[in-house]
């Protein structure tokens, strides 16, 4: 039956999606930015459950959506500079207008009172789209580094970027916010741990929209929180944008279901050793971090205060 359901949604939801977009369903956006393995699927679940949201995935993916392959996908935009074929792709995405199979998989409802879209590859250019589209309600999620890079780890096969030094390509990133940890990089480019690259590519993909847009102009959410309390979390967020509605529940079963990217086959992953996570610490500390988590892996949420000012 399950399957019949689903064979049914496919086949209507572009009608569905288009006749929200014709209805004027779609103005209330929610734009949640962060690196990949940061629990984006599961948080974006969560913080839509019952809301009518259009769950929109990763609009930004230059290698599986044909339309955003406008640039590499370490991109990097000053603000003030936006491309515009890029305002012109996220113009249709934040109006509900553009549709692909891959991005919509998730939306599953007749009828939608905004959307929630959430991209792991935008966080270089978010505030450059941000600026052209004001409307847009941007969030940041942080999970723990070191959980995001063992997950990385764990899914080799998936498309990330693997080699901070990537970043170094463009001159413009490192004039503007790189050049003190080019050295930095380019060692751990050179070296042999994955885990130690993927903890750089984590602070570069966090520091940049942090320095970008300063705390006062972008909500910071911690995964690590929401996992330990999904509705207190839940609640806060919309909150945060002035939606006084009472206070909603969300069932145990619903917070404890694994979102579908993180069921599947894993690949074995080596545990760093303690000199690798030592070093990894330190690369926190050298991008501003080193007091983001507390030794038992909870978030310290003044902890960026001291480092990411408006």
């Amino acid at each position: 039956m399950m399957k019949v359901k689903s064979r049914l949604m496919q086949r209507v939801r572009p009608y569905v999606l288009s006749a929200n977009y014709r209805l004027g369903n779609y103005k209330d956006v929610h734009w949640i930015i962060g690196s990949g393995r940061s629990g984006s699927t599961w948080v974006s679940d969560m913080i839509g459950y019952r809301r009518k949201l259009r769950n929109v995935l990763e609009p930004y993916r230059p290698h599986v959506i044909e339309q955003s392959n406008l640039m590499p996908l370490h991109a990097y935009v000053r603000s003030g500079t936006l491309p515009e074929d890029l305002r012109t792709y996220y113009a249709s995405v934040f109006s509900g207008e553009f549709q692909h199979p891959d991005m919509d998989s998730a939306a599953n409802s007749l009828f939608y009172r905004g959307l929630l879209v959430k991209d792991v590859f935008a966080s270089l250019f978010a505030k450059s789209v941000s600026d052209a589209f004001p409307q847009v309600k941007v969030s940041l999620l942080i999970r723990n580094p070191h959980d995001v890079a063992i997950s990385m780890m764990s899914k080799s096969s998936w498309t990330w970027i693997d080699d901070p030094a990537v970043f170094l390509e463009n001159e413009e990133l490192v004039e503007d916010y790189l050049e003190p940890f080019k050295d930095l990089i380019q060692d751990i480019s050179e070296g042999r741990s994955q885990y130690l690259k993927y903890i750089t590519v984590w602070c570069i993909s966090n520091y940049v929209p942090l320095m970008q847009f300063g705390l006062d102009g972008l909500n910071v959410l911690y995964y690590d929180c929401i996992k330990r309390d999904p509705v207190g979390e839940v609640w806060d967020y919309w909150e945060r944008w002035g939606n006084s509605r009472r206070r909603m529940v969300i069932p145990t079963w619903k917070s404890k279901k694994l979102s579908a990217v993180s069921i599947g086959r894993k690949s074995i992953v080596n545990e760093p050793g303690r000199s690798e996570v030592e070093r990894g610490r330190r690369i926190l500390e050298d991008f501003g971090f080193g007091q983001l988590y507390t030794m038992d892996g909870r978030p310290n949420r003044d902890a960026l205060s001291k480092t990411f000012v408006p």
